[in-house]
């Protein structure tokens, strides 16, 4: 059949035409487009596949370079049947690629959906700061309209999960196995394509919704009509400084900081608006003062800019030391100044795409190597720890003063001495040395049962089985491959712009106050644990029989590990409830090293999440069995019996309902939101619950005494607490006793159960 051509540039379907004809590429290149996205079909691929359930295209085609079609006419369904027909050994190439042009739209949705998400989670909190400040000044604070005409995330633009993952999971597939399946089945892949299409056609309206739903959130932040929270944030910084010279005014001016950071990089609000309200700040607070990060670390002048001379050229700095090939050397030199240069590197198109993933590929490479050689060096360079703790490689992504400011930070930081806090690095060298066992991978399986599996397969014998075992590179590799890759990626809060080299548009705060430093990490626990105080204690069974001791049920508490990742992120992953079989192992949790996010939320969706899969590991098979009482089994049963309880008014109920809709129906998920809501907000006695979420939160999660005599008065929680504080006494009581006998057979008191005891008096 004779090729139709069009040169480079000429548009072959417009966006709205109506669909009559399905294309092969023979030859050149075509880019699809529309409000959304950017995709690139190449040789062998078909366009018009998207339309195939539909009747308009919902892209405009473009030739990329001269480009020749084959064409075929497109009246029904049927009509792709008969183009794999004739084509029968282009189906695996076909099918392939289709997934994986899917897989675009749906990582488009996943990444809107995930900055709708964020961005109102980010308004809520940026509004209910400016409403504290407001009150803490006696200054009556403005509405926010719009967060109140939003609401909360509205499920209507929620996709199921299973879509995103089944598409997710297409896209790893080799091309070889779709080839060796469907260039047999043509028919197979007729259906592939046409269910394909329907799911492209079927996401698209939720990609619009999403984005006027983000349009409408950025109004939040800077608007055309001084109804924002740059404008509330800068009235407020104004009334205050009017007040008094004395009054501490930087977390206001913090936030303005924040909230300039954030609007001058987000592409989609109007530049000439960011540009004149940025003016309108700079009038009022002054120029940025650029000592801040000198004044943070302390440091004159001449000593920053030697340091920012040494940094210059920090990339080959650090190929060097991790003996890379040249040639990988000068690639990652070339990716990282094509990476600068673009415009936007939250860039969703095939270039920006296959930029990132080239830079990842180098990046993870260089760090292994890197990390592999500082294992027997004394003395690490500077640039390689700011390499390792947070993903710096180049001064000009992150901008001199920050790296500065990171050269500062990377000689100042100090192991934890209570052994709970690690940069990923330090944790690496744990691995590595047999401090630490490593993680499981995301099949959830541990090293040891990842060889065992190895062995039975046949891939390594019994004699490589138990050699590995005890070789440190392995174990450290395998650390590194599963679980610094996966979740370094999650904790940033991008996953489909994701790119572990630092770089400065991911950045929406001054580097002072996003650097989570180990004292920082332990007194947003020890504020959670002045909440609820039994969040990382957990029952086990002490036994001495040496000093008469032969089985007494004890609280212990365990805090987790906590592995701070080298990028910047606005999540936190609690990776594994317990290390390895035993229940009294830490737990393991990822934060960002430079935190985007509020870190007592985070912390405590974290506890939040590690209260339900510790309560389920407990349980076993029977977490959701009402016969064994647990948090999680009473939980599920409220979820499922609420709709007739007669403790609820038709207004709780119906809140119930949307709230586990927006949980995507999962009790785990909900039970975290209720949480969060129990020691955030009814912690410090503003009432967000209903009564039977406030009875099982206090039933399972008690808050600490000194909680509980401040809220002794309330109504909602005098009965609660009086029931609670006789049960408490006499279980007190009878473990008075038991260590009183002890105290008179003159049996010295194990330190496991002093602990106990103070644990009974909180």
């Amino acid at each position: 059949m004779a090729g139709t051509n069009y040169k480079a540039g000429t548009v072959i379907f417009q966006e709205g035409d109506r669909t009559t004809q399905l294309c092969i590429i023979a030859q050149g290149r075509v880019s699809a487009t529309n409000s959304l996205s950017q995709i690139t079909f190449s040789k062998g691929e078909v366009l018009g596949i998207c339309e195939s359930q539909g009747i308009y295209y919902p892209f405009e085609y473009t030739a990329l370079e001269d480009t020749t079609l084959i064409v075929y006419p497109y009246t029904s369904p049927t009509d792709i049947s008969a183009l794999i027909s004739e084509n029968p050994s282009a189906a695996g190439i076909m099918t392939c690629a289709f997934a994986q042009k899917c897989q675009t739209i749906m990582e488009v949705y996943a990444s809107t959906l995930a900055d709708c998400q964020s961005l109102y989670d980010t308004a809520s909190k940026l509004y209910a700061q400016y409403q504290q400040l407001c009150q803490s000044h006696h200054i009556e604070p403005l509405e926010l309209p719009g967060l109140s005409q939003l609401g909360e995330f509205s499920i209507d633009s929620v996709m199921e999960d299973w879509i995103l993952n089944y598409y997710a999971s297409l896209h790893t597939m080799e091309p070889a196995r779709w080839k060796a399946f469907y260039d047999s089945y043509p028919d197979a892949c007729s259906g592939f394509i046409l269910k394909a299409s329907a799911d492209i056609l079927y996401v698209l309206p939720f990609c619009e919704r999403l984005n006027r739903y983000l349009d409408m959130i950025y109004d939040l932040f800077l608007s055309d009509f001084n109804m924002d929270l740059f404008t509330y944030y800068l009235n407020l910084y104004k009334e205050v400084l009017a007040c008094s010279d004395s009054i501490d005014i930087s977390p206001i001016r913090d936030t303005l900081e924040r909230i300039m950071l954030m609007i001058s990089k987000e592409r989609h609000i109007d530049k000439e608006l960011v540009l004149l309200r940025s003016q309108e700040y700079h009038e009022v607070c002054g120029e940025k003062d650029d000592s801040v990060l000198s004044t943070s670390a302390n440091i004159d002048r001449s000593t920053l800019q030697k340091i920012a001379e040494s940094l210059k050229n920090s990339i080959d700095t650090i190929t060097e030391y991790a003996h890379i090939s040249e040639l990988e050397a000068r690639n990652f030199r070339l990716l990282l100044k094509k990476y600068y240069a673009l415009s936007d590197r939250n860039d969703m198109s095939d270039s920006s795409k296959e930029l990132r993933k080239n830079l990842t590929v180098l990046f993870y490479n260089t760090y292994k190597e890197a990390l592999l050689r500082s294992l027997s060096d004394p003395v690490v360079p500077t640039e390689l720890k700011m390499f390792f703790y947070f993903g710096y490689v180049d001064e000009e992504l992150i901008g001199i003063d920050n790296a500065v400011y990171l050269y500062y930070l990377s000689e100042k930081v100090q192991p934890d001495e209570k052994g709970n806090v690690f940069l990923l690095y330090d944790w690496l060298v744990k691995i590595y040395n047999g401090e630490k066992i490593p993680c499981i991978n995301e099949l959830n399986i541990d090293y040891t049962s990842y060889l065992r599996n190895q062995r039975v397969s046949g891939k390594i014998t019994d004699a490589q089985e138990n050699s590995a075992l005890h070789d440190p590179e392995k174990r450290l590799l395998f650390e590194f491959d599963n679980m610094f890759r996966l979740t370094n990626k999650v904790t940033s809060g991008h996953i489909s712009t994701f790119c572990p080299v630092l770089s400065e548009h991911n950045l929406y705060k001054q580097l002072p106050s996003a650097y989570l430093s180990i004292a920082n990490i332990h007194e947003t626990l020890n504020k959670i644990r002045g909440i609820d105080y039994s969040a990382y204690f957990r029952e086990t069974i002490y036994s001495n029989p040496e000093q008469g001791i032969t089985k007494e049920l004890v609280q212990m508490e365990v805090l987790p590990d906590i592995i701070l990742m080298p990028n910047i992120g606005s999540r936190g992953i609690m990776w594994q409830e317990i290390t390895g079989k035993k229940r009294s192992s830490p737990a393991r949790m990822m934060i960002s090293i430079l935190s985007m996010d509020d870190l007592l939320s985070t912390m405590i969706r974290l506890t939040g999440e590690f209260r339900w899969e510790l309560c389920r590991r407990i349980q076993g098979v029977r977490w959701n069995d009402i016969s064994e009482r647990s948090l999680t089994s009473d939980y599920c049963e409220y979820l499922q019996t609420y709709k007739k309880s007669r403790d609820l008014s038709p207004e709780a109920k119906e809140k119930i309902k949307m709230t586990l809709q927006k949980s995507r129906n999962s009790s785990k998920e909900m039970f975290v939101r209720d949480y969060m809501d129990y020691l955030l907000y009814e912690g410090a006695g503003s009432i967000r619950m209903n009564k039977l979420s406030r009875f099982l939160l206090f039933n399972y999660c008690p808050f600490h005494r000194d909680v509980r005599n401040n809220m002794s008065g309330n109504p909602l929680y005098k009965e609660l607490i009086e029931r609670y504080e006789n049960k408490r006494k006499a279980t007190l009581h009878i473990n008075d006793m038991l260590l009183q006998k002890m105290a008179n057979n003159n049996i010295d008191v194990p330190i496991e159960m002093k602990a106990h005891h103070m644990f009974l008096q909180q």
